[in-house]
Formats: C-alpha cells, sequence, structure tokens
C-alpha cells in the first residue's frame, strides 16, 4: 500500500496551526495527486478542478464510469495513488511528491511496472470496451487530456488556457464528427 509522509526538512518549520489535518474535498477517484498527497490547503489550487476534468475526459474516452477507481476513506487515498502511479508512471509521481515536499512509497508490484504510458497508449491498449468502431479523436484532444492529466500541479494546464486550446478552436456547441461524409449547405451551392 502506497505511504505518504512529509519530508524531514519542511517538518521543522510547520506552524502548530497546520498540523492540523488537512481536509481531502472530491469525489473519490477525480482527486488531484496533490490533494492525495495530503498537501497544504494553500497548495491546492484550480489545478485540482483541472484534473477532475482530465479524469472526466478519460471516462469519456474509454467509455468507463470510473477512469481511477477509488474506494472512500483513506485506503482509497492510497490506492488512487497506486493506480496514478500505474498509469503515469512510478518515479515521475515519486518526484512530484518530492517537490510538494511529501515521500511516498509505491509497492514494487505495480500493474505495467509503473512505467509511464501515454494516457491515449492506456485507453487505446485497455480492456475497456470500446464500442466496435475505432475510436477517432483528434490529436488535439488527446494533448488537451495530457495537460489536464499532469502530475506537477505547477505544470499542469490552467482552466483558462484549456478553454484556449486548440481542440476548443471553432467549437459552436455542436459536435461535428470529423470522419463523416461532407453536407454542403444552400449557402455555398
Amino acid at each position: 500500500m502506497a505511504k505518504v509522509r512529509a519530508t524531514g526538512a519542511k517538518r521543522k518549520s510547520v506552524e502548530p496551526q497546520s498540523r492540523l489535518p488537512v481536509r481531502r474535498e472530491g469525489t473519490p477517484g477525480y482527486r488531484a495527486p496533490e490533494v492525495l498527497l495530503r498537501c497544504n490547503p494553500s497548495a491546492q489550487t484550480g489545478a485540482i478542478d483541472v484534473w477532475a476534468a482530465g479524469v472526466i475526459l478519460c471516462s469519456l474516452l474509454s467509455q468507463t464510469e470510473h477512469f481511477f477507481y477509488a474506494p472512500r476513506g483513506p485506503p482509497g487515498d492510497a490506492f488512487s495513488l497506486e493506480c496514478i502511479a500505474s498509469v503515469m508512471g512510478r518515479e515521475r509521481l515519486q518526484a512530484v511528491a518530492a517537490s510538494l515536499d511529501r515521500r511516498l512509497s509505491l509497492p514494487k508490484d505495480l500493474p505495467w511496472d509503473g512505467r509511464r504510458r501515454t494516457l491515449r497508449d492506456v485507453i487505446m491498449a485497455s480492456q475497456f470496451e470500446v464500442s466496435s468502431r475505432e475510436l477517432n479523436v483528434p490529436e488535439e484532444c488527446w494533448d488537451l487530456l495530457e495537460r489536464c492529466m499532469e502530475l506537477d500541479p505547477s505544470a499542469r494546464i490552467t482552466a483558462e488556457e484549456a478553454l484556449a486550446h486548440p481542440f476548443f478552436h471553432g467549437f459552436d456547441g455542436h459536435y461535428v464528427d470529423p470522419a463523416a461524409p461532407a453536407t454542403t449547405t444552400a449557402a455555398s451551392e
């Protein structure tokens, strides 16, 4: 099971009022690494919402309700960190934990050996039931997904940047399947 501890160097300078347990809000399975790592609330920014939006996009693309399943409670947090490390890479998650003044111990027997995978590869190669047709997902969508699911909250795309992402360029609220045959309008005839 994953274990999270504050690093020794920062522990000495912790103020007494910040020793209280950190509340972890959010739906299990949608919590960002910085929430699961129990970082100080000041380190928890709007980036946690962008992570949750990325998890929703993963769920839509994989056609599963919970891309990162997590039971409720503290064991669920450890399990979630293990799931994230399995997909995003053990060393990357441990490096982000260290940058957030946390030390993360993970089991040695993670699926995929804890090596980094792209979310696209995980979704496309998974056992998830993806209908009989191929997923026809624009490259911009995969890029947006990777940027929303960046482990390091300081490097994660912001909500403002996400809305300006090329995936949304030209979006007028109506989905147009890029594989569908082009239609002509009376104005273009």
